[in-house]
């Protein structure tokens, strides 16, 4: 992977709008500084990792998490916080 295949985003941009979405099922998500790889069809994708934080509850997480990394740009994983 070279910086060409990686899109640069605003992170704090990004954290906004994930807290736009997960701030209506009650979590909070903070931005990682860390790129993963993941696949959307049959393509290869670079972004950013969204970290949730809130009561684990798969169905609303599931959900969430789609909705996630369908709509915020730049976000390819999202992953639960376990404290």
């Amino acid at each position: 992977m070279t910086n060409k295949d990686v899109k640069e985003y605003d992170l704090p941009e990004i954290e906004n709008h994930a807290n736009q979405i997960s701030g209506k099922y009650g979590y909070k998500a903070n931005i990682l500084n860390v790129k993963s790889v993941g696949v959307a069809g049959d393509d290869r994708t670079y972004g950013y990792v969204v970290e949730l934080e809130g009561k684990y509850d798969p169905e609303v997480l599931g959900d969430l998490s789609s909705q996630i990394t369908n709509k915020v740009k730049g976000v390819n994983r999202v992953v639960l916080k376990i404290l």
